[in-house]
């Protein structure tokens, strides 16, 4: 037998070795600690080394001992499946640890797995041994162009993330780079095959080109004389074809490799959205089949208030020109540059990524991350510290849902979710923790040292990272001086619900088959979104009973809902909610609760739970949802009609036409015209809408919902180009509802009717 004695080598025990170290390591790491696409990943890449320097090795070896006689195609083939079988069998002690690993690890998807390992390390061993042959006949200092290719191939990679708006990228080593985003959808797609297809295809390619070196160059000839011998031997008439369409094909890959999916320039994303608009400091390109022209013009005016806010904040002199990307959908999104629910900045090339529907959220913060490249690093304009990336864009946004970003730091503290804010601001620890709580604390502390010693010293460490040297004082010495600021804050009790429901979330590194629940989700929710209820309810139920987790959970708890199964709805209530550790996580739900409650006649229950939401007012849309439903508890006899609104599951032209009824019924039942008024405005017709909406008063029975009415009136109207009444009412909602996030979002609103008074002078 031939493969004992190699298994036995020094090369082989020490390859071994490697493996078995990386493979238990990864047993340790979350996300890594599972067969699944980021252990494969890693495993590629270290097998892409391996296998080629071990071909490499191999082949050396064989021509020191055999001399002239071993330079024979069949002798070199030899070597090769030698080394390819050797290399494989390597791969099995991952493989066979993580698989093990499996009775300790959860692991929801092993096909799914293997597909992964398959795709990845064993199409990278079968390349790289293939070109680890190639560089092995054709240079003397084979090992050095080996590792001299990997490396230009990891410059290629980083060149296409800086010099592309893409953030993934293929490679022909380690297979697959999805790029750092918070998408946890990540499965096997066309483009990861074709590729992996073409590696594989590369490979035969090398392995053709290694013979044909064999066959026409003598060993003892330079590297350049055998690459002339290689040229020569192409270009014989015989082979003449073969290798023209070997060119040829591979020239067209080339060209078509963004619409194949394996890269994304920004001319081809700039050509499939089709559409372009510039303004005085942006260029949009945005796609005209899915907004209208009137619509870009006013993103392209938001655009421009935006960057107008933060050049107030900012000590820059002249704003910067920005490109923007507003995609249709997150699907469109995430094929063209990589991630669909994360929107992103690149400082460095002065452009930003958004989805279109959350154009409004997002904007100010992601152009924050562009205006701050000015004071950041050189070449990568930005801070090494992402608590200081993000935190600056956290702090000059200044809130989080409905509390100020103080008001919400000071409840993380007091109820016991805060993090290591040190380790946060350092290099790398922002991403592993909790994203909310990384965001809201880093933001608060910038805000903070914003409010206290100005903007150009938290510019100054932006840049430098040293504290010292821009306040005279270490990191630490100021997380303490913060941390007693927050604690001299008042935090209501019902924080407490804002706290468990939007900070106590697991990162992905501590989700339960992450990938794979999200991707099962992700169908779940477009099986939702065709009212496909009864498999949607199957997939999310597949899916918390594998994961658990809240989004798991709610889907299920929607897909019973709209399939009018409301004693299941309850039953999750009494008999996983009410017994988590930390009930109040699912607050978000309890309007779908109470609705299955009031459905059975539990008017008092429903009651109580639509009190609690409306008292922790967790966001605006919630508190809303609570607010209006115990308004048409106490309906009198419209409270069934109000019921049969709320559950329908309908079109909002449908809804409109249910409200109109109610108000012809009763004309003076105010609710029904305040649902109407606010269904108007969603539907963006605003001169319906104030027409709805001014003539209501809902403060004395309602004045969070005269609020919302006010900043609804004052927003149709800042729409319909009359903004000193759209002033106006934005100031008046105040008078019902003042907290400092309702001040903030008001102040902005003026600031923006303003803006445009004078934008369109």
């Amino acid at each position: 037998m031939v493969f004992p004695p190699l298994l036995r080598s020094r090369v082989a025990v020490l390859a071994a070795l490697l493996y078995l170290t990386a493979s238990v390591a990864c047993t340790r790491i979350p996300l890594l600690n599972y067969l699944g696409y980021e252990f494969s990943a890693v495993i590629a890449l270290l097998s892409s080394a391996v296998s080629g320097l071990i071909t490499i090795h191999l082949v050396r070896q064989h021509l020191l001992e055999q001399g002239a006689a071993g330079w024979t195609p069949v002798r070199i083939v030899a070597t090769l499946r030698m080394s390819m079988m050797l290399n494989f069998q390597l791969l099995l002690i991952p493989l066979t640890i993580l698989t093990a690993n499996a009775l300790l690890v959860k692991n929801c998807s092993m096909t799914e797995g293997f597909l992964f390992y398959l795709l990845l390390p064993f199409v990278s061993v079968w390349f790289s041994s293939a070109f680890g042959l190639f560089c092995g006949v054709h240079y003397r200092l084979s090992r050095t162009i080996f590792v001299g290719a990997m490396a230009a191939s990891f410059l290629y990679v980083l060149a296409l993330g800086y010099f592309t708006p893409a953030i993934y990228s293929h490679n022909f080593f380690f297979g697959y780079f999805p790029g750092f985003s918070y998408d946890e959808v990540l499965t096997i797609t066309f483009p990861l095959l074709a590729f992996r297809l073409l590696t594989v295809l590369l490979g035969v390619l090398f392995i053709w080109l290694s013979l044909l070196l064999v066959r026409y160059c003598e060993p003892d000839e330079p590297a350049w004389k055998r690459g002339n011998g290689l040229l020569k031997a192409l270009l014989q008439p015989r082979r003449r074809p073969v290798s023209a369409a070997v060119a040829a094909a591979l020239l067209l890959i080339y060209l078509f490799r963004c619409q194949l999916g394996f890269e994304s320039t920004a001319g081809y994303i700039q050509r499939s959205l089709g559409g372009k608009l510039e303004s005085r400091h942006f260029v949009l390109y945005y796609s005209p089949s899915s907004i209208t022209a009137e619509e870009i013009q006013r993103l392209a005016v938001e655009h421009e208030f935006r960057l107008a806010q933060l050049m107030s904040v900012f000590p820059l002199r002249e704003p910067p020109t920005v490109t923007s990307y507003l995609y249709p959908s997150v699907e469109l999104k995430r094929r063209l540059m990589g991630t669909g629910s994360t929107n992103i900045a690149k400082p460095w090339r002065d452009e930003i990524h958004l989805a279109q529907q959350s154009v409004d959220a997002v904007l100010k913060h992601e152009l924050a991350h562009v205006v701050a490249g000015a004071f950041g690093l050189p070449v990568l304009r930005a801070s090494l510290s992402a608590g200081l990336v993000e935190g600056v864009a956290m702090a000059v946004e200044g809130s989080w849902g409905n509390r100020s970003l103080h008001q919400s730091a000071a409840a993380i503290v007091k109820f016991g979710v805060a993090a290591d804010i040190s380790a946060m601001m350092s290099l790398s620890g922002f991403a592993t923790q909790s994203t909310a709580v990384s965001y809201v604390l880093a933001g608060s502390f910038c805000q903070y040292l914003m409010d206290s010693y100005g903007m150009r010293l938290l510019m100054q460490v932006y840049r430098t990272g040293d504290y010292v040297a821009a306040y005279g004082r270490p990191l630490s010495s100021l997380i303490t001086e913060w941390q007693r600021f927050l604690g001299r804050l008042h935090v209501d009790d019902h924080d407490a619900d804002v706290v468990d429901v939007r900070f106590r979330q697991p990162t992905i590194f501590r989700k339960v088959c992450a990938r794979v629940i999200a991707a099962r989700n992700q169908e779940a929710r477009r099986r939702l979104d065709e009212k496909e209820y009864s498999r949607a309810r199957q997939l999310f139920k597949a899916s918390y009973a594998e994961g658990g987790g809240f989004e798991s959970l709610a889907g299920y708890i929607v897909s019973a809902y709209r399939m009018r199964d409301y004693r299941a709805v309850t039953v999750v209530l009494d008999s996983l909610i009410l017994r988590d550790p930390h009930p109040a996580r699912f607050l978000a739900l309890h309007i779908y609760f109470g609705d299955a409650f009031w459905v059975a006649g539990e008017l008092d229950r429903a009651s109580k739970l639509f009190a609690r939401v409306q008292a922790a007012d967790i966001s605006d849309n919630l508190t809303e949802a609570a607010a209006v439903r115990l308004l048409a508890l106490g309906g009198g006899g419209l409270r069934d009609s109000y019921r049969r609104y709320f559950l329908a599951d309908a079109a909002d032209s449908i809804r409109l036409t249910i409200l109109d009824s109610l108000c012809v019924v009763a004309p003076q039942e105010r609710l029904s015209r305040y649902l109407r008024g606010r269904l108007l405005f969603r539907m963006s017709r605003w001169g319906e809408a104030i027409a709805a909406l001014e003539p209501l008063d809902l403060s004395d029975v309602a004045p969070g919902l005269d609020a919302r009415r006010l900043r609804s009136l004052g927003a149709a109207l800042f729409f319909s180009g009359r903004y000193e009444k759209a002033r106006a009412a934005f100031w008046s909602s105040l008078n019902a509802v003042k907290t400092e996030a309702a001040l903030l979002e008001v102040t902005e609103w003026i600031d923006r009717c303003e803006w445009m008074r004078r934008y369109e002078q």
